[in-house]
């Protein structure tokens, strides 16, 4: 008996020990694409309630009582399930990776995102190739091509976030590349964007927009003191090719942690390659922290990467 309490009490502890080491390097969350979720319940609903009336009905009233049976159960459970199928059982699921501090470059591997999708084929876009100075805009021919500006979130606009345009406009701002690209004293370890928001910050959210040639299903970058806290969390959203929203996700540091002069990896990987528009917004950690924390919000990013 005192054995196997021992042996209990063991298991209890690597258990934790297990949890506490898979905390501190990142996490990785799963989940449905709101098309997956909005298709699946109107696709089930709409073709099973219409295809059972309308079969049930005409069949009845037209072949007799073997008609509207045969009709309504065919056409209720052919419809209901064929629809349901069809509307948004088959994936897409997104897996999200946020990297811990402590880990900062090394994210790629530590929250399983090089696991994960096929980096061999990715594109990494390497900053140097453009020369250091104020933009408004870039984009480049690598394996694909992306377009990067900057624009912030229409905090005050009564449009619901539900596509680009609703959710940023058309407004951008400049913004700088920099080697190494660094903001509020914390420096990355290559070429990157910074961006600079202004004082229009407390009104609206400064916001990194990609937009890509091709559909993508996977990008990441490391983000350099991107604020975001349970009060303002900094966001990550994702559209499809018409620019309608897909996704809508706070970036939920591990740890606690608030970006706050800290560098940490964020990614995402989408089972189908539905994404062409990334943006990224930050959040605040300090509205009285000072001109870099409070009025001057602002991202800055590199070792940035996505593909197919």
């Amino acid at each position: 008996m005192m054995k196997l309490m021992a042996l209990h009490f063991c298991l209890i502890l690597c258990l934790a020990s297990c949890a506490k080491k898979a905390g501190e390097s990142g996490q990785k969350v799963v989940q449905p694409q709101t098309s997956e979720t909005n298709g699946g319940s109107t696709g089930g609903t709409d073709g099973g309630t219409t295809g059972g009336t309308d079969g049930g009905t005409t069949g009845g009233t037209d072949g007799g009582t073997t008609g509207g049976t045969d009709g309504g159960t065919t056409g209720g459970t052919d419809g209901g399930t064929t629809g349901g199928t069809t509307g948004g059982g088959s994936d897409p699921y997104v897996s999200l990776y946020f990297g811990n501090s402590s880990d900062a470059h090394s994210g790629v591997d530590t929250t399983g995102f090089s696991s994960d999708v096929d980096l061999s084929n990715a594109t990494a876009v390497d900053f140097n190739q453009f020369k250091k100075g104020k933009y408004s805009k870039i984009g480049t021919f690598a394996q694909n091509k992306f377009e990067f500006t900057v624009g912030a979130e229409k905090l005050k606009s009564t449009e619901p976030i539900d596509t680009l345009a609703n959710a940023f406009g058309d407004k951008t701002y400049k913004f700088k590349i920099e080697n190494p690209v660094s903001q509020n004293g914390k420096k990355g370890i290559e070429s990157g964007i910074e961006t600079k928001s202004g004082l229009f910050a407390p009104i609206k959210k400064i916001t990194a927009i990609w937009k890509f040639d091709k559909p993508i299903s996977f990008w990441g970058a490391s983000l350099i003191d991107v604020e975001s806290s349970p009060q303002a969390p900094a966001k990550l959203r994702l559209f499809d090719c018409e620019s309608n929203i897909l996704e809508d996700i706070p970036v939920t540091y591990p740890d606690q942690e608030n970006g706050n002069k800290q560098i940490h990896f964020v990614g995402f990987a989408s089972s189908e390659a539905n994404v062409c528009t990334v943006t990224l917004t930050v959040g605040d950690f300090s509205f009285l922290g000072g001109l870099t924390q409070g009025l001057f919000r602002a991202i800055a990013i590199d070792d940035f990467v996505f593909g197919e």
